[in-house]
């Protein structure tokens, strides 16, 4: 069915949660395997993440260093997996860039926050929602 709606295979990064759900390091060569290589009309173009989510953004580091050095074992033992790291937000990319990020995500730090709409009331992610 993939094949018929893409015929050309598209490169995309894997998203891996390289602290897991606790905030543990855990071993993202877990979540990268052979197979996840093998699928039709998929390119493995590299890994992604998104850094410790802390108040102090350089705490993001690790998750970044620990991204690369998986990322450069994976691609040791599986050359096929592509070289992107695509990591970092608005509000830790430099750190992301200096541990090797390709690609950064900054999208509110060029638009702004943008409006969520949780429940009953309407909010940023900068303000509380208001109510419940």
């Amino acid at each position: 069915m993939l094949g018929q709606l893409c015929p050309q295979a598209h490169a995309r990064p894997v998203q891996v949660d390289a602290y897991g759900a606790r905030g543990k390091a855990q071993d993202v060569r877990d979540v990268v395997r052979r197979p996840a290589l093998d699928l039709p009309h998929l390119e493995v173009g590299g890994l992604m993440t998104v850094g410790r989510l802390t108040a102090d953004p350089t705490e993001a580091r690790g998750t970044f260093r620990d991204l690369r050095a998986t990322s450069e074992s994976c691609r040791a033992r599986w050359p096929e997996l592509g070289p992107a790291l695509s990591m970092g937000m608005s509000d830790d990319f430099e750190l992301a860039i200096e541990e090797g990020a390709t690609v950064v995500r900054v999208g509110r730090a060029l638009f702004g926050e943008r409006p969520h709409t949780h429940g009953e009331g309407s909010h940023t992610h900068a303000e509380p929602a208001s109510g419940g």
